[in-house]
């Protein structure tokens, strides 16, 4: 779990992408389950698409955050828990 970078879904299936592992892992589990299974002092869901390690987070702009050299797009839906996350670690 630590390797976590984090976790995209993309209809039928979710890809786990990994410190260090340049292809992610596919599976047949839907983001939903991921959501209700990861522990929520360590992950985030920012987007409808997408879950983050919350120590994993490089960069958090307005409208995307950086991780693992990637950039997402945060859900306006989901910025104020990740506002609200913020303020707590700030």
């Amino acid at each position: 779990m630590n390797d976590i970078l984090f976790i995209s879904g993309l209809r039928d299936y979710t890809q786990i992408h990994l410190k260090g592992k340049s292809a992610p892992l596919i599976t047949l589990l839907n983001l939903k389950y991921f959501e209700e299974r990861l522990p929520p002092d360590k992950f985030i869901r920012v987007h409808r698409s997408y879950i983050v390690s919350i120590g994993q987070i490089d960069v958090v702009g307005r409208k995307e955050i950086q991780i693992g050299g990637q950039n997402l797009p945060i859900g306006i839906t989901f910025q104020p828990a990740l506002e609200e996350l913020l303020d707590r670690y700030s």
